[in-house]
């Protein structure tokens, strides 16, 4: 296999240079960060803070990227129609956005091909272009635009469907980054009114209907195409709670110290130690890998004031006594798991059969006695 242009001069000698000061020539200095937040969180807010503390405070070359607008033009470029642009937010046009992003993934762009990752295939491509402008290059024949040395930071405003986030997290790997925005409920739709309606229209029926409607397609669309919020967000790597209203100055929010710890953390200027409640997170998700429930994994990490007192996790009891550990050796005869039960009848839930595993009989299996799925 031909090595790269960066292996081979990686590999010459005589230059003088050390090894560590040759890695960092040929390293890439860009990161990825994408939000993802449901409607009234207000992730376009924390991907321009992210944007200043990148570029104020660590002097990265910092892009916010708008999955909204390459919806816009991928909808125009196939002659759909989308709200005019510049006039004034309201429910009716950001409906509208969202049906040409379930168009998308739906792949009426694409003839007619479904692709819940779609739009992340034109955050990559914008990625390129913006990269080609930055260093002010034209692409190579393959349509690639190899990283310079800069620091540079694509910030994706934002993301809707977890497909997307999966694709960009496989494509830019350690490199890349998902920021979830929290928000109460109650905040959430109090922006919502204000932004979007008249005021004599906040507190109708009505309008709070319209409201609730929007957010439950937002977060959970019954298409498998449409916008999952929700299960977009627990792909996150960090969570930013933006609840408490911050002050005149939009630049001043209540997420401002939670996002600079987050661009500290990413930018590896200093040594960040983790909260408690990330400390407590670590020894659940630890302890969530030692079950040996085959429906759902489940860990939970006990604090008080500050300590952590004990961790746990869901266990499958095993006929005779004992549970499913470490050492149990699974066999035809004696692993009883709801997965290998030769059931009828259907799981609440559950549209399709299990994938084929031994001593499992390819019918759709009920609920599970031992852990109740």
């Amino acid at each position: 296999m031909a090595e790269t242009s960066a292996a081979s001069n990686l590999v010459k000698t005589g230059d003088g240079l050390s090894g560590q000061t040759l890695l960092a020539k040929h390293q890439s200095n860009e990161l990825f960060v994408a939000i993802v937040g449901p409607a009234g969180a207000g992730s376009g807010t924390a991907a321009k803070r992210i944007q200043s503390f990148f570029e104020d405070d660590y002097h990265y070359e910092a892009v916010i990227i708008k999955a909204s607008s390459l919806i816009r033009d991928a909808a125009l470029s196939f002659g759909l129609e989308v709200p005019e642009s510049g006039a004034r937010k309201s429910l009716d046009s950001i409906t509208k956005m969202q049906d040409r992003g379930d168009d998308l993934r739906k792949g009426n762009y694409l003839g007619g091909t479904e692709d819940h990752s779609a739009v992340a295939r034109y955050i990559l491509k914008k990625i390129t272009s913006e990269r080609a402008r930055m260093q002010n290059v034209g692409g190579t024949q393959e349509g690639r635009v190899e990283p310079g040395g800069r620091k540079r930071v694509y910030i994706i405003d934002s993301l809707r469907h977890p497909a997307e986030a999966n694709l960009l997290r496989r494509v830019y790997q350690d490199a890349f980054a998902l920021v979830g925005i929290v928000c109460d409920p109650v905040v959430r739709e109090k922006r919502i009114q204000v932004n979007l309606f008249d005021r004599a229209e906040w507190g109708s029926t009505e309008t709070k209907e319209s409201v609730r409607l929007f957010l439950d397609r937002d977060e959970d669309a019954p298409e498998k195409f449409g916008q999952h919020v929700s299960d977009t967000f627990h792909e996150a790597d960090f969570f930013v709670d933006n609840s408490t209203a911050g002050e005149d100055d939009l630049s001043i929010t209540g997420m401002n110290d939670q996002l600079k710890r987050f661009v500290s953390l990413v930018a590896q200027d200093r040594i960040v130690r983790p909260t408690i409640a990330e400390t407590a997170m670590h020894h659940a998700r630890s302890a969530q890998m030692r079950s040996a429930c085959l429906s759902r994994q489940v860990g939970a990490a006990l604090v008080n004031s500050g300590t952590i007192v004990s961790a746990g996790t869901n266990e499958a009891p095993k006929a005779g006594g004992g549970v499913y550990g470490e050492d149990f050796e699974p066999s035809d005869h004696s692993d009883h798991r709801c997965a290998f039960r030769e059931t009828q009848g259907q799981k609440p839930g559950f549209d399709g059969p299990m994938p084929a595993s031994p001593g499992y009989s390819p019918h759709q299996r009920k609920t599970c006695g031992v852990c109740g799925l």
